[in-house]
């Protein structure tokens, strides 16, 4: 005879690192030059996710981008910047393709283009 599977189990206590909505951002703005096109696709609406999860803290994400400018390099601090106009100022084959692999949620590729042109405005443009 099997012993039953037991009902209360101890919790494992583990440290695990979350990135903040701030520089996982910047991160994938900064990669994604180099990666490959479905990669691109599925980070563009991992940043429309996250954009939309910390929607209502846009001016709290705004102060953290500005307190995080002087530890990086003045060239990728710069490129950040301009993810609003360079990545979303117009609808690309790469948002098309996001939008297409976010099925069960039925999202047009210019209302993710759009709300991803707002949301990096709000946080690294002003």
């Amino acid at each position: 005879m099997v012993d039953p599977v037991p009902q209360r189990c101890d919790a494992i206590r583990a440290d695990v690192q979350i990135a903040n909505p701030v520089t996982f951002l910047a991160q994938k703005v900064l990669i994604h030059a180099r990666r490959d096109q479905g990669d691109r696709a599925k980070d563009i609406l991992y940043m429309h996710d996250t954009l939309q999860v910390f929607g209502a803290q846009l001016a709290e994400l705004r102060q953290l981008w500005k307190s995080l400018i002087p530890s990086l390099h003045a060239r990728s601090a710069k490129t950040v910047a301009r993810a609003a106009h360079e990545l979303f100022g117009q609808l690309s084959d790469d948002i098309r393709r996001a939008a297409e692999i976010s099925t069960e949620r039925d999202l047009p590729p210019e209302t993710m283009r759009a709300a991803c042109h707002y949301g990096f405005r709000e946080v690294f443009e002003h």
